[in-house]
C-alpha cells in the first residue's frame, strides 16, 4: 500500500514539475494563474506544481490555453506517465503470487477492490 501512495505522488510531482516548467516559460506567475482560472489565491496553482493534487480537467484545459501548449503533447505527457505507472504496479502485482487483483477507473485513478 506504501509503494502504491508513492507511485501516485510521484506521477503527481513529475507531471506538477512538467506544468511548472511551462508556466515559467510563459513568464506568468502563480498569482497570475490563478487569476485567469479565477482562483482567489495561488495555492491551488502551487499545490499541483508540488505534486499534491492534479489540476481538474477543465483547469488542465484552461492551462494548455494559457500557457500556449500543444494538447498532443500534453496527452503524450500524461500517457507517459500514466505507462510507467501502472507498469510499475502490475510488476509489483506480479509479485504478490496468489493475489486477486481487480482494477477499477476512477477517473484518472485506479484502486484495488476484492
Amino acid at each position: 500500500m506504501f509503494k502504491k501512495a508513492r507511485r501516485e505522488k510521484s506521477f503527481l510531482k513529475e507531471f506538477g514539475l512538467y506544468i511548472k516548467e511551462k508556466r515559467e516559460r510563459s513568464g506568468l506567475s502563480q498569482s497570475e494563474v490563478a487569476h485567469e482560472l479565477g482562483y482567489s489565491s495561488p495555492q491551488f496553482i502551487s499545490n499541483f506544481e508540488r505534486g499534491l493534487c492534479s489540476p481538474p480537467l477543465p483547469a488542465l484545459r484552461e492551462l494548455v490555453d494559457l500557457y500556449r501548449l500543444s494538447r498532443r503533447e500534453v496527452v503524450d505527457v500524461l500517457l507517459k506517465q500514466q505507462k510507467r505507472y501502472l507498469e510499475a504496479y502490475f510488476s509489483g502485482a506480479e509479485r504478490r503470487r496468489g493475489s486477486h487483483i481487480k482494477l477499477v477507473s476512477m477517473g484518472t485513478r485506479l484502486r484495488k477492490v476484492s
